[in-house]
């Protein structure tokens, strides 16, 4: 092949790569910017409006969860003041959604410090499902969550939330030892599902007594009783038609008593009044030692219908072994109760 020819060759391929490229690249004239004649200055200009529009943001989109994780660990006060500022929620949630992010958040207590103390943020992560179950199964989080009152109350709000907390093992393990989180769950509008997802029978109902000591995981006892047939464990036993009834017309101070081997954890008690011996006032206690009793919950002006059951929650952190049934007044005067069950967490 000539000098010639290879030359013609060559500017045939240069030329060839040229239509490619202009063919890749596109029409300048499309672009949307201001800039139509050369790339480097239509990106400068598009970096331009990014930047005036979130303060510099364009740099955080880019890196958003490696930028939130740093304000974190910079404390409580660096954290508020840079989510406050115009777009940096959306960047937050970038975290949220960004599963290596939300490992590292959930286990560094210096970040979840952070973050259970802003209400924002905290009801941002309340709401996300994914982030929530994060939360839930991280002791660290656990703490900094219960520790702190916006991230409680950001909790129980929310419905997502609280299943979280519901379904994880570590977290309920946490809750029961926290008395301001269990009140919280207790008082807001999503406490029937934190209980329905938690009811396991600690006493009574499916778990019944055929003997004030039988079966051995606890006993029964009560004030008094008013012949045999009314026991105190005929309230346990699961049988509607039997109840316990103490001697006498005494009823205000008469009290029936669980004590289980190891401490169970309550936060829920049914009762199911004597049809003729309804109660009117009576209250929940519990005690480690069986001598220094505290309230758990009390019915000052209770009204029920004879024989229908009803539910009350129980919001007292810690397990504990012994716990009382106490009849302040009755509209008889006599004391007996059909079934009581406690529900919660063994």
């Amino acid at each position: 092949m000539s000098l010639q020819q290879r030359l013609t060759a060559l500017a045939q391929a240069v030329g060839g790569d040229v239509k490619s490229l202009l063919a890749a690249q596109g029409s300048l004239q499309a672009l949307t910017t201001s800039a139509k004649s050369n790339l480097v200055a239509a990106v400068n200009e598009l970096k331009s409006a990014v930047d005036a529009a979130g303060g510099g943001a364009s740099d955080e989109l880019l890196h958003g969860p490696a930028i939130v994780s740093q304000k974190l660990l910079e404390g409580p006060v660096a954290f508020n003041n840079w989510i406050a500022v115009s777009g940096n929620l959306v960047i937050f949630r970038q975290l949220l959604d960004s599963l290596a992010g939300l490992t590292y958040l959930v286990n560094n207590s210096v970040a979840m410090q952070s973050l259970a103390g802003n209400a924002t943020a905290m009801g941002e992560v309340a709401a996300s499902a994914s982030a929530m179950a994060a939360m839930a199964a991280s002791q660290t989080s656990m703490n900094a969550l219960v520790a702190h009152a916006t991230a409680r109350t950001a909790v129980a709000s929310s419905a997502v939330a609280v299943a979280a907390l519901a379904a994880s093992p570590v977290a309920m393990h946490t809750l029961v030892n926290n008395q301001p989180m269990l009140s919280a769950l207790v008082s807001s509008a999503h406490w029937g599902l934190f209980e329905a997802s938690t009811v396991l029978p600690v006493f009574g109902g499916s778990l019944a007594m055929v003997a004030d000591a039988a079966p051995g995981f606890a006993t029964t006892s009560a004030s008094s009783v008013y012949a045999a047939g009314f026991e105190a464990f005929r309230a346990f036993d699961g049988v509607a038609a039997s109840r316990w009834a103490a001697a006498g017309v005494a009823a205000s101070g008469a009290w029936l008593r669980v004590s289980f081997v190891q401490p169970r954890f309550v936060h829920t008690l049914r009762v199911v009044p004597n049809a003729n011996d309804v109660y009117t006032a009576w209250r929940l206690d519990y005690s480690d030692d069986a001598a220094n009793w505290s309230p758990a919950y009390s019915a000052a002006s209770y009204t029920a219908q004879a024989g229908v059951a009803t539910t009350h929650p129980v919001a007292v952190a810690g397990r504990h072994r012994h716990w009382r049934f106490f009849v302040v007044t009755s509209s008889t005067g006599f004391a007996a109760t059909r079934e009581l069950e406690l529900d919660g967490w063994l």
